[in-house]
Parts: C-alpha cells; sequence; structure tokens
C-alpha cells in the first residue's frame, strides 16, 4: 500500500481519477465537471502510461488485499485498522479495474471484438465489484468520513448502472451504437445527475 499511496511504484495516477477532484468549480472548465468522462479522456490520451500503472497498481493492492484478509483471520492487528487498510486497497484495486476494463472493453465493442451482451456482462462484474467496496467502507468508516466517501462512490457506480442501462435498452434494437467515453453526456440518469 505504501508504494502506490506515495508514489514509489509511479505517480499517483488514481488519485486523478478520483471523483473528489472534480466536485470543486474550476474558471477554465464547465461546472459541474464532466465525471467520468474528463477522467476517461486523460486516461485516453496516455493510454499506455495508465495500463501500466493500473497493472502495477492492481497487483499491489491485490497483494495488500490478501495480507490484510489474513491479519483479519489471524487477528495479529487491531480488526479496526485492518479494515481500514483493506478499504483503502480494495478502493485502488477496484478504482484502476473500472477504468482499465471500461476503455479496453468499449474499445472492443466499438470495434465489434465485443457485443453488447459481453458489455453488459462486464459492467455487471464491475457493478458487483462496486457494491462490495461500498459495504466494506460503509462497516468500516467513521461517520464523519464516511458519508463522503460513500456519496463519493455512489457516483462511479451510479454511472456503471447508467451504462449498463444505456446499453441494456438498445440491446435488442436494430441500430448499431458505439460508446463515447470522453462524452457520456447520453447516458447519465437524473440520478446521476441528482448525485453530482
Amino acid at each position: 500500500m505504501r508504494e502506490i499511496m506515495i508514489g514509489e511504484a509511479a505517480p499517483n495516477y488514481a488519485w486523478e481519477l478520483e471523483y473528489y477532484l472534480y466536485t470543486y468549480p474550476n474558471p477554465d472548465k464547465p461546472y459541474p465537471h464532466r465525471f467520468p468522462d474528463e477522467a476517461f479522456a486523460k486516461i485516453l490520451a496516455a493510454k499506455d502510461t495508465y495500463y501500466h500503472y493500473f497493472a502495477k497498481t492492481k497487483a499491489l493492492a491485490a497483494e495488500a488485499i490478501s495480507f490484510f484478509k489474513g491479519e483479519k483471520k489471524q487477528c495479529k492487528s487491531p480488526e479496526a485498522i485492518n479494515n481500514v487498510w483493506l478499504t483503502t486497497a480494495l478502493h485502488y484495486y477496484t478504482l484502476c479495474d473500472e477504468f482499465e476494463s471500461l476503455v479496453s472493453d468499449v474499445e472492443a465493442f466499438n470495434i465489434g471484438k465485443l457485443s453488447a451482451r459481453g458489455l453488459i456482462f462486464e459492467l455487471d462484474r464491475l457493478i458487483t465489484a462496486r457494491e462490495a467496496l461500498m459495504k466494506q467502507a460503509e462497516k468500516t468508516r467513521i461517520k464523519a468520513n464516511g458519508y463522503v466517501l460513500l456519496r463519493n462512490m455512489s457516483v462511479y457506480l451510479r454511472s456503471l448502472l447508467d451504462m449498463r442501462a444505456y446499453i441494456a435498452n438498445r440491446i435488442n434494437s436494430e441500430l448499431k451504437f458505439k460508446l463515447d467515453l470522453t462524452d457520456l453526456s447520453e447516458i447519465r440518469s437524473e440520478g446521476f445527475a441528482f448525485l453530482q
């Protein structure tokens, strides 16, 4: 976890993908920010850099997840501390997995290498992982920061649910469609706008 958080493995690109950064007004950009569109644009502009970062971070986070789950079973450290670190590792893993998977899967879908049903299957996997992270965060975080964390995580979840609904509504139509991760305005629901 230390390598991920202080950037010894690489700069902490996950920080640039956190919804938190997109909640503040910027005089050079429209408000509310186009999230996650702007985050996807950053990834697509430096895909090799981000893919390398995602692979490294997911590997490190998976190690940390395994370690802290093992610590929990062995009761070597206080459970509250283990849960905080486990939540942090799950957060990094889930965040990187979502962005990496969506970029590669939408790219495959747009060129016909992945079906709409295949993309929905992958979105279901990501939704399940995001929900598991949120459950872990809810039982781990103190109320003072738990609400903010869960609110921000809800924005990610809503964007996944909106994308899934958009694709599911078009799956039986004969119209071909593509997804543009840098402009998801057509996909956004009222629920997303409310959360944002």
